[in-house]
């Protein structure tokens, strides 16, 4: 019983996972200095030799969480998940 209830945990997190990076995909980019998120996302990570996938998507995930959290980009703020993705590789 214990371990069909930690399955479904589980899984609820993994669905949990599922849909805000779904949400983060579909986050319009229309912040008012948009143009500051694009470019600090390419100043991310510059020894990635094909790095436009990870580019979009650093744009896409730093758009997202200032609108989740209502906060104005400000320029660096790609640094803080760049420590969590550099830990990754």
């Amino acid at each position: 019983m214990q371990k069909r209830l930690e399955e479904k945990t589980k899984d609820r997190t993994a669905l949990k996972f599922c849909n805000k990076d779904a949400d983060v995909l579909l986050v319009r980019l229309d912040l008012h200095n948009q143009g500051v998120v694009k470019a600090d996302s390419k100043r991310t990570r510059p020894e990635l030799e094909d790095k436009s996938i990870f580019i979009g998507y650093l744009e896409l995930m730093l758009t997202y969480y200032c609108k989740l959290l209502n906060i104005t980009y400000k320029q660096g703020l790609n640094e803080v998940p760049r420590t969590r993705l550099s830990s990754g590789s």
